[in-house]
């Protein structure tokens, strides 16, 4: 009978050290998003939510915080944890995840095709969670590149909306690759016209020869010999 008595009395707190504690869980995941984020610019907030009360995890040794399939490190997101040592479990957590940095916009309507310049920008601070995930956070991502289409004034600036930059220049000294299944030759030439990677360019020797060749990277122009 007394067995039996101590056995109630101690049973419920020996569960009760069994079990996951829940805030260790929203340390554990809020700390990998923090990892994740720690080159992203301007002021990043993680708010991690608490697990179902309801759902009595055994305790775990190692817990591994992930990023589910198809979740994104901002706005109102989900991000996983799973035991890794002293039980088997996975769950995810809801989760929001502020990003507020400067962003670029247009300072005034701005039209295709014109290299745009310092003035034709302004900054604002915002919540990258509000807005597309390709937005610019630096003007120089931005100046001296032209847009594909017209923006209007005061619009965010996102990189799908400016042409690709150029990885050759006219007149610029690459590097000419000429290679086979057998050899490879590097020399030097001159590009004959602007061109981005992966368009061909005519690049002349400095024998005076010009040969056609596809852009690889900046000022790398690849020949291919059958």
């Amino acid at each position: 009978m007394t067995f039996r008595w101590l056995l109630c009395l101690l049973l419920p707190g020996l569960l009760h050290a069994a079990t996951q504690d829940p805030q260790a869980l929203r340390e554990a995941v809020a700390d990998f998003a923090y990892q994740q984020l720690r080159s992203m610019p301007g002021e990043v907030t993680v708010s991690v939510g608490s697990p179902d009360p309801r759902q009595k995890l055994p305790a775990c040794r190692k817990l591994d915080p992930y990023l589910p399939a198809g979740a994104l490190l901002r706005g109102r997101t989900q991000l996983g944890v799973r035991c890794l040592d002293g039980a088997n479990w996975s769950l995810t957590l809801q989760a929001k995840i502020s990003i507020v940095t400067d962003v670029v916009f247009s300072s005034r309507p701005l039209t295709a095709g014109t290299p745009l310049v310092a003035g034709d920008l302004q900054l604002q601070r915002r919540d990258l969670a509000d807005l597309p995930t390709s937005v610019l956070t630096d003007p120089g991502q931005a100046v001296g590149r032209s847009l594909l289409t017209s923006v209007a004034g005061g619009q965010p600036l996102r990189s799908e909306l400016f042409r690709a930059p150029f990885a050759v220049l006219q007149n610029q000294q690459v590097r000419l690759v000429a290679q086979s299944d057998a050899f490879r030759i590097e020399t030097i030439g001159k590009a004959l016209s602007n061109a981005q990677v992966g368009q061909v360019v005519g690049v002349r020797t400095d024998s005076g020869q010009v040969v056609q060749g596809v852009v690889q990277g900046p000022g790398v122009v690849l020949v291919t010999v059958e």
